[in-house]
């Protein structure tokens, strides 16, 4: 049976700091993943199969929510392949670690080529995203059950890659991000950022370019999607210079 993704976390989270060879499998996680076996890769939305691909290939998906999702991942290409900038019926797809994560069920012109890797385009339906491996689901679920601090959120941040961000002149907080998908933008911003006090190591709040439905917490609307989910309880002074100061961030990299 296969270890669920959550469960993975939660337990974790109940143990509290991970041995250095737990975070180390956790990492895998790194983000969402196909659910099932033979998920069918589709040209357009309800078009023709491209390929098929095994379950828990790692991929990324645009912003929307709609039954049927635009996602990319990379394959490893063979120099044939790279040439012609295409993968041809019943040809291996190969992960860039060397792993087989499915085949070509029709011809996949390549979007993008670079050093022997490629980039695939397509449409999967939603449902066979694993859910327990979308970092806004994994995050609602433990800020519910209590997990506001950093020590907590440690696991989660590992296993989906979080990256500091030293943006804080004045050192208030700490923040820990990942980037919006190539899907969405290839010079995305940010999809998730947690913002910690420096002083407590207590959760402020979380910037998210996608929904995200916390418990009995306010929502806060910025620009170009983005938006601004209050964990703590801090004065509307300082709710609103931590806004101020991400707008004017925000704004600059327009």
């Amino acid at each position: 049976m296969k270890t669920s993704i959550f469960v993975l976390i939660a337990a974790l989270f109940v143990v509290g700091c991970a041995q250095e060879k737990d975070s180390a499998s956790l990492t895998k996680i790194l983000g969402e993943r196909t659910s099932g076996e033979e998920v069918p890769l589709l040209d357009t939305v309800n078009g023709k199969i491209i390929a098929k691909l095994k379950d828990n290939v790692l991929i990324e998906t645009d912003s929307l929510n709609q039954r049927q999702k635009l996602i990319c991942f990379t394959v490893r290409l063979t120099k044939a392949q790279e040439v012609q900038s295409k993968i041809k019926p019943n040809e291996k797809l190969i992960s860039t670690n060397g792993e087989v994560i499915g085949y070509a069920i029709d011809t996949i012109e390549l979007s993008m080529v670079d050093e022997k890797e490629g980039y695939i385009f397509g449409y999967l339906n939603s449902d066979q995203i694993n859910e327990e491996s979308i970092p806004e689901l994994v995050l609602q679920k433990l800020i519910d059950n209590g997990s506001v601090d950093f020590k907590t959120l440690t696991p989660y941040m590992s296993s989906f890659k979080f990256q500091r961000h030293d943006t804080d002149e004045k050192n208030r907080y700490k923040e820990y991000f990942i980037y919006e998908s190539t899907v969405v933008d290839v010079s995305a911003t940010d999809r998730i950022s947690l913002l910690f006090s420096s002083e407590t190591n207590k959760l402020i709040g979380i910037f998210h370019s996608r929904p995200l439905n916390i418990k009995n917490k306010k929502k806060y609307e910025l620009i170009r999607g983005h938006k601004f989910t209050l964990v703590a309880n801090i004065s509307n002074e300082e709710v609103g210079k931590i806004l101020a100061e991400r707008l004017e961030l925000y704004q600059s990299s327009d």
